[in-house]
Parts: structure tokens; sequence; C-alpha cells
């Protein structure tokens, strides 16, 4: 869902003509969950008091109009591509779809969302998304990878199988644009084939940004509560 040198054997890029699908971004940003957690921004950056504090004013500096996932730019992409699946994806986290945004992960991801998680959605998520525009850089996957590896006998029924698995997994590589701190920065998404839909195989980025957004909620209605109570 961010002359040309033919790609090798073992990926295969898919690329879109679609502005909002930049391409030829060198981005690799691998999400750990403990990292943003403790306090860090999608790519790693610490985040102090005053740019944490500043997140519900400055976001929306951005007009919602611009950065929300149009019905135009989901259908300019391949039905059948990873790109068209985090585009949804984003959308359905921007209107408040919490169906739409948990039924784009895999099976696997889905079942272990944590409890409250689509009330995170709601409260904390959509808000920040409503804001930050989503762009995709590239996607590779292992499309090629298995080709002309099954053997001179043919290879057995097994060997084909692994192909096809590995044929359905890749990693999409994509932009966030905000001025929201924690939501803004390089994302690299897993990506798998189930059941005929490309699917989000990995939830770290929302789980661990929900994480951070409650808690910063939860210690801003302290203060307030610790404010009022000392001025009455």
């Amino acid at each position: 869902m961010r002359g040309m040198d033919m790609p090798e054997a073992s990926e295969v890029r898919h690329r879109t003509p679609n502005a909002r699908l930049r391409l030829g971004l060198p981005i690799l940003a691998a999400l750990v969950a403990a990292a943003v957690f403790a306090g860090c921004g999608v790519e790693g950056q610490e985040l102090t008091g005053s740019e944490a504090a500043s997140d519900s004013t400055t976001a929306t500096t951005i007009d919602p109009a611009t950065a929300t996932v149009s019905t135009d730019e989901i259908a300019s992409t391949d039905p059948d591509s990873p790109e068209r699946a985090v585009l949804e994806w984003w959308r359905a986290l921007q209107s408040r779809d919490t169906d739409g945004v948990t039924d784009s992960y895999t099976k696997k991801v889905k079942d272990d969302l944590p409890d409250g998680f689509k009330f995170s959605i709601v409260s904390y998520l959509a808000p920040l998304a409503s804001t930050a525009a989503i762009s995709v850089d590239s996607v590779e996957t292992n499309a090629k990878k298995s080709s002309g590896s099954s053997g001179g006998d043919g290879g057995g029924s097994g060997d084909k199988s692994s192909a096809a698995e590995e044929a359905d997994k890749g990693t999409l590589y994509a932009t966030i644009d905000s001025t929201a701190p924690r939501i803004a920065g390089s994302l690299a998404l897993p990506m798998e084939k189930e059941d005929g839909e490309w699917k989000i195989a990995d939830s770290t980025f929302l789980v661990a940004l929900a994480g951070q957004s409650s808690s910063q909620a939860a210690q801003e209605s302290t203060t307030t509560e610790s404010t009022t109570t000392t001025g009455g």
C-alpha cells in the first residue's frame, strides 16, 4: 500500500503511478514495541515531554481532507496487492472503522490483539491518524524466490507447497506524514496472503502506539485532577 533496474530473482517490487504512492525512498524502519513504550517515535526518536504534549495541538495543523486516504486512491491500486490492503487499513483507522482495522490483520495477529484495542482505535489512534497521511514507498515480495528451485526431477508436492507459502509473504515500506511526533516517520509492515487476500502480519505499530497514547492520557488526567485539587 513508499531507466528502471530489473529486480533481483529473489524479489519483486510492485510500483504504482499514484501520486500518494511515492517510490524510491531507501526506508527500512523495523518497529519494536518495547522501544515505543519506552517513549520513542516510529523511527525510534526519543520523545521529550514537550513533544509528546504537543501532539494534541500540532496534529490539527494538517488538513484532514488532504491526509485522508480517498476511495480514488484505493481504486487506483491493484485489487490484489499489499498496497491496497494497507491503504484500506489506514482509511479504516482514520474513519474509526474498528472492524476494518482488525480485519486488515492476519487471523493469528487479530486473535492476539489486546483487550480494549478497538476502544483505543476510537479514543486514541483514529484522532492521530485522521491528520496523518500515509505514502507507500515500495513493496517487496518473495513471488519469484522459489523460481527454478524444484530440482531436476520436478520436485515433490511438499516443495511446491513451500514455494507457494514463500510467494505469499513480503514487506511493505511506507512513510507517515504528520506533525505529531509519535506517529510520524517510516514504517515497515510484514505482509502475508491469507485466503487469497493480502493481510498485515504484525500489529506492533498500532498496539504500541495505543499503549503509549493511553499512558499519556492517564498522566494528563492525573495532572489535571491534581491541579484542580490544588487550585480548589
